[in-house]
């Protein structure tokens, strides 16, 4: 149909998920390979959790007082973890359909690495600012 082959002038990052879901139906009807847009649609929507997890970084980061000082390089550092986030999301995602790895996988890979350092970065700085008698229920 027209509405199929106008999928093609369009980058599988732009559609909707709508229009993703039925095109990767379309594909695998046809077993034509439909990873590069399997994994579009699982991006768009893990988004929310992405911005959720970014943001959960960058609390560690504004937690702090003002005489503290060396805000210039924990911005740096943030804004560094945030480029190796976006990095790591595009080399998998390359690095799924060069090797045909699981598309839901791939997507969540970034996002739990990511959440663990956010938690970790989390506690570290409750611990620091509690003392050590916050942490006992990990031992």
């Amino acid at each position: 149909t027209p509405e199929l082959l106008s999928v093609l002038l369009v980058k599988p990052e732009d559609m909707s998920l709508l229009s993703l879901s039925a095109y990767i139906d379309h594909l695998r009807e046809n077993k034509q390979n439909s990873t590069q847009y399997e994994l579009a649609f699982w991006n768009k929507l893990l988004q929310p959790v992405a911005v959720v997890i970014m943001m959960l970084i960058a609390i560690p980061f504004g937690i702090q007082s003002n005489r503290s000082g060396g805000i210039g390089a924990k911005l740096l550092l943030g804004i560094m973890i945030g480029l190796v986030f976006y990095f790591l999301n595009q080399m998998v995602s390359h690095l799924t359909m060069l090797n045909n790895w699981s598309t839901l996988a791939s997507s969540t890979l970034p996002l739990t690495v990511f959440l663990m350092i956010a938690v970790y970065l989390l506690l570290r700085k409750e611990y620091s600012n509690r003392g050590p008698r916050m942490l006992r229920w990990l031992d």
